[in-house]
């Protein structure tokens, strides 16, 4: 099983092209990962076994020309163990992890800046808090109200997150 890795790696990247030395060299230490197709201006590397994976998508200002340089680091997908066949992210940031309730994190990370609506039951099924220039979304599980995934993104205005 490959070593896991620090959520602190990640951050540098945000913003950099798929094709950056950075990204580069990161890839290079973290084997095993599979690099999707360019989709729509997305593409994912892919690290089931780590719990984790990368989004690079173009930037919106960005010329209609799709090549490896204009996609960027946008956002990082922190899985839970078994969600999309991953195994779970080691060490989450922020003090959280994927058994923490709504109420857990509404403790440790303050009241989220936006959510979803209420289902049935009155519970969101989605929120999001601003971390100093990061954007945390998580994607609760209906039936625990524990997250399911954490997509993590630089700036406070991204919405598509997840």
């Amino acid at each position: 099983m490959p070593e896991a890795i620090s959520f602190d790696e990640i951050p540098p990247l945000f913003g950099l092209s798929i094709e950056a030395p950075e990204v580069a060299m990161f890839l290079a230490r973290h084997r095993d990962h599979r690099v999707t197709k360019p989709s729509d201006g997305d593409q994912y590397v892919i690290f089931k076994s780590l719990g984790f994976d990368l989004l690079f998508r173009q930037p919106p200002a960005t010329p209609e020309r799709r090549s490896p340089h204009s996609r960027v680091l946008r956002s990082v997908f922190l899985y839970r163990e078994g969600q999309d066949r991953h195994a779970a992210f080691a060490q989450p940031p922020f003090g959280i992890t994927f058994v923490d309730t709504r109420a857990d994190l509404i403790a440790r990370l303050g009241q989220p800046y936006r959510s979803s609506d209420l289902d049935v039951e009155g519970n969101p099924g989605w929120e999001k808090w601003r971390i100093a220039d990061l954007t945390l979304h998580t994607m609760y599980d209906r039936v625990t109200m524990t997250s399911k995934v954490f997509a993590i993104g630089r700036g406070c205005d991204a919405p598509d997150l997840l």
